[in-house]
């Protein structure tokens, strides 16, 4: 309160201050100015120039203040250019007095003196001014004793008058000075008072005026709050509803009536709200509404709507009852049309388990793969070895047949092999473009030849793009689909085989999202008995198979699907039980042209010169070396990859090849070959590999190395790879 107090003195006393320094600057200027001017003018003539210099510096002053004081932007309290304006002009002035009457004894400006704490007081208020008069009196008593120009010092009459007088005038300046002071506060009392009292009186007829608007502007909220409720209600996406106390409808928006199939004729003859659930939720909803009429927030609840033409579709809840002075009066909420979250759950569902599916598939592919490397580098000990005892004895030999059969049983084993590397997708060779129709008309022809109880049609288009491809794997996912549909068809039926170049859009398997682009599709279809969805969904599978025991491995189908995902295809399958099945395969088409082959001699060749064998498999280690040297060539064999680059190193002139095994310990292939090429950039490499080439392989043979063998590998196959490479005439 007092600071109320204290900051309502300053907005009144302010501007009474300012109103009286301002009057008193003008009377200076009126009264004093002139006189100060021509008392400066006349001491300048006669000689007194410091007198006359401190007169023109005061009038100097009084101007500045005349013309300051004018701003109509001029604070009114605090402004130091006044204090310090006024306290340079009285000391000048009082200089002035106290040297005229003081030092010099002119008694003709006493009148100056009377004048001067007339002036203070009414400039500086009672006590201020009371300090600078006592000093200005000390000083002229001093003066006048002690350094008149008159050195003999008489106190005469007219001095004791003047003194008297002027301490009369001090007093009745002070007394003044209070007077005036005191009737000032009580004006400011008096209108702080008054501003007090028109201040509650404002205040009590704008808080009667504001009671007035405010129930005129509840009123008309409330008012318009419905009306926005409602055309709110009408732009909602969702459905919105009020119903009362017996479930009735009685408000529902535009969003209800599209989303239900209700009319506004029915919404008049009235529709329960229960109505709108299919019957076997109603009894849930008619407790959860119970609930929310209690009170209790039971948040969003899940059901099935249905509408007027009896269609069905899922639905989200939310509501909370209307109540009004206490009573409830219905219930008010809102309805989500679920429709397209649940399309989005069960797609997201779809794809984590075609997500999980192919985690499946890549986790049985990897232990595949890694069995078939293990097994074929067991073979290539076998078969080797069988090889080596061949190449020494001939036909007539007692232990030729059953050699010949076990090498045939290797054979047979390497197929098996093949077929998990194809479905690990570590199973492709050579990829180069071929033409699939040609392809598909020699497997036809070939396997036609074995089945004579099922006819064979082919219908292929005749501008088919090219297809970058391994030709041996192509054939073998086409012998293993004809083999799976005439297993289809013990009776005998009908295979047809299709060709046409497609785009990207015609794979309409939701488990894919092919790249964009041109694609060959081969359509395999029979006239077999076909499959139901359970099957199918496990036909690709490695090891399942709905044959009898003995009569399947479960490979065939399996490897197709990995070759097919190796070749960057897909693959798509529809059967129905008794009707048959397709296998329509889609491969990425190629603008090159295709390429022909030739066939290797049939004969073993033998050969010359030096070769390094590298291998950490001791067992084809020492096959390996015995049939090189069979061969005619000398060996050198290292079971590790830092072995075998020091033995190059040192005998780089004298090894005409080296036959390098890819998957090692500590020094894999890869790095072996590098290290090779830093020391002999000519360096001739035949990769091997109880795998296929897959991408570690195929990227050796792009950074240019010469070929690849896979295990196991026969002594001719092993002599037709060797002579290739040393075939090859040396670049300059």
């Amino acid at each position: 309160m007092s600071d109320q107090k204290n900051n309502f003195d300053e907005d009144i006393s302010g501007p009474i201050e300012l109103s009286y320094r301002r009057y008193l600057v003008k009377v200076c200027v009126v009264a004093v100015l002139p006189v100060l001017i021509a008392f400066g003018i006349h001491d300048f003539i006669i000689g007194r120039y410091l007198v006359g210099f401190i007169l023109l510096s005061s009038t100097v002053i009084l101007v500045s203040l005349f013309f300051y004081f004018r701003q109509p932007q001029l604070k009114s309290r605090g402004n130091i250019v006044y204090e310090f304006s006024f306290t340079a002009l009285f000391i000048l002035f009082g200089f002035y007095i106290v040297y005229s009457i003081g030092f010099e004894g002119d008694l003709s400006r006493i009148p100056w003196a009377f004048v001067f704490p007339v002036i203070v007081f009414f400039a500086l208020g009672a006590f201020r001014a009371l300090l600078w008069v006592i000093i200005f009196l000390i000083a002229l008593i001093t003066t006048d004793f002690f350094f008149a120009a008159n050195e003999q010092i008489v106190l005469d009459a007219l001095k004791l008058r003047f003194y008297i007088s002027f301490l009369l005038v001090i007093i009745a300046s002070f007394f003044f000075e209070r007077l005036k002071k005191k009737y000032q506060m009580e004006l400011i009392e008096n209108q702080q008072t008054f501003k007090e009292s028109e201040k509650k009186y404002r205040i009590a007829y704008e808080q009667l005026n504001l009671a007035m608007k405010e129930r005129q502007r509840a009123e008309n909220a409330l008012r318009e709050s419905e009306e926005r409720f409602r055309e709110m209600a009408e732009l909602m996406p969702q459905t919105i509803f009020e119903t009362d106390v017996s479930g009735k409808l009685s408000f529902a928006n535009r969003k209800a009536f599209d989303s239900f199939g209700y009319s506004q004729e029915d919404f008049a003859r009235g529709i329960n709200s229960l109505d709108l659930l299919i019957p076997k939720e109603r009894q849930r909803a008619a407790e959860n509404i119970t609930k929310i009429v209690a009170g209790e927030e039971i948040g969003l609840n899940e059901y099935t709507a249905m509408k007027k033409d009896g269609s069905h579709f899922p639905i989200m809840i939310h509501s909370a009852p209307i109540v009004r002075n206490g009573e409830s009066l219905g219930l008010r909420g809102f309805i989500i049309d679920i429709t397209d979250r649940k399309k989005t759950e069960e797609e997201r569902l779809r794809l984590e388990t075609q997500f999980h599916q192919a985690q499946k598939m890549e986790t049985i592919g990897t232990l595949a793969g890694g069995i078939a490397h293990d097994f074929n580098n067991l073979m290539t000990t076998i078969l080797g070895n069988t090889s080596l005892i061949l190449f020494d004895i001939d036909n007539t030999h007692p232990h030729y047949t059953p050699l010949k059969n076990i090498e045939r049983q290797i054979n047979r084993g390497a197929d098996l092999t093949t077929q998990l590397l194809g479905y690990a997708r570590k199973g492709k060779y050579y990829v180069k473009p071929v033409n699939l129709n040609q392809i598909v008309e020699e497997s036809a022809a070939a396997f036609g030849r074995t089945r004579k109880e099922i006819t064979i049609g082919c219908e292929l288009a005749d501008d088919l793009m090219a297809v970058e491809a391994d030709q041996g794997q192509i054939q073998q996912v086409l012998l293993n689909l004809f083999v799976n549909a005439a297993d289809a068809m013990p009776a005998g039926g009908k295979l047809v085989l299709k060709t046409s170049n497609v785009t990207h859009n015609d794979i309409k398997s939701k488990e894919y999202h092919p790249v964009p682009g041109g694609y060959i599709r081969l359509t395999v279809s029979d006239t077999g008995i076909g499959m139901d969805e359970k099957v199918r969904q496990r036909i690709f599978d490695p090891f399942f198979s709905t044959k009898e025991t003995g009569k399947g491995t479960g490979l065939g189908l399996a490897s197709v699907y990995g070759i097919i995902k190796n070749h960057n295809g897909y693959i798509e399958v529809q059967s129905q039980k008794g009707h048959g099945s397709q296998f329509s395969i889609f491969l990425p088409g190629s603008v090159k042209q295709v390429q022909t082959t030739t066939e290797s001699a049939p004969e073993i060749i033998k050969g010359s010169g030096t070769i390094l064998i590298v291998d950490d498999e001791e067992m084809v280690l020492d096959v390996g070396g015995r049939v090189l040297k069979k061969l005619g060539y000398t060996v050198l064999e290292s079971n590790n990859g830092r072995n075998a680059v020091e033995l190059y190193k040192k005998l780089q002139d004298k090894i005409n090849l080296v036959v390098l095994d890819i998957v090692m310990p500590e020094m894999g292939g890869a790095e072996v070959y590098d290290r090779l090429k830093e020391i002999n950039p000519q360096v001739k490499v035949l990769l091997s590999s109880g795998y296929s080439i897959d991408d570690q392989a195929r990227e050796i043979m792009e950074r240019g190395c010469d070929d690849f063998i896979q295990k196991p590998f026969s002594m001719k196959a092993m002599s037709d790879k060797i002579s290739g490479i040393l075939s090859k005439e040396e670049p300059d």
